[in-house]
């Protein structure tokens, strides 16, 4: 079967954090970037980001009228193989379908606590239950079941342990960071967590470089 085409896109500082020391969200897109991912939102259909964007965030995971005004509901993935987001997360009760992908060593407390979520609430959600290895998934299993479910174009947005895991195995088909002008400092989170990837350094290819607003727009390949 073939994989969803997968569009990583992140916004990073000068000297590659893309959040505060602390993993506090840091806005770092200009607008008009922020205009360009939301378009890439509402053109690929679905989004894709880890658990811990969830927690930390608490994001909608929607295309704001302010950016795209003819929209359409995304299909909202979120990769939580310990079974931590909280049931009330925001994205659960936005337009949309979510799919929340988990392993099946997460705690039953918890996949109880989500469906009966969505089962009260009769959310439009599924809960996908994966065999893994402990709390890792594999991304090719879990693209595969995306697959299955139509979904054939994803926008991954993060967090670096996401992205991490796509560019280890080589699943992506396009790349972009925004590099906006700051820096952050610090030990917060990069990109990609160094000990996420088998080999360093991982070489790609700069296909592309464009100025955007006070930043720079990179498109990498494989």
């Amino acid at each position: 079967m073939k994989l969803p085409f997968i569009h990583i896109n992140c916004a990073s500082s000068i000297d590659g954090r893309i959040s505060k020391p602390d993993g506090e969200r840091l806005r770092i897109s200009s607008r008009k970037d922020m205009e360009r991912v939301h378009i890439l939102r509402n053109e690929l259909g679905s989004i894709l980001v880890g658990a811990n964007t969830i927690i930390t965030d608490d994001p909608k995971l929607t295309v704001k009228e302010e950016y795209v005004k003819d929209h359409s509901p995304l299909n909202k993935i979120v990769i939580d193989g310990k079974g931590r987001i909280p049931a009330g997360s925001r994205f659960l009760r936005t337009e949309g379908t979510s799919f929340i992908v988990t392993s099946n060593d997460a705690d039953t407390g918890w996949m109880d606590e989500i469906g009966s979520a969505i089962e009260e609430e009769d959310l439009d959600a599924e809960l996908i239950i994966l065999k893994g290895d402990g709390p890792v998934l594999k991304m090719d299993r879990v693209l595969m079941e995306l697959a299955d479910r139509g979904i054939d174009r994803i926008l991954v947005e993060g967090g670096s342990t996401m992205i991490g895991q796509l560019l280890n195995e080589g699943l992506f088909d396009r790349f972009t960071i925004y590099i906006g002008p700051m820096i952050i400092g610090g030990g917060g989170p990069g990109i990609v967590g160094e000990s996420i990837l088998d080999e360093l350094p991982l070489k790609l290819r700069i296909s592309g470089v464009d100025r955007s607003s006070g930043g720079i727009l990179l498109h990498i390949d494989k």
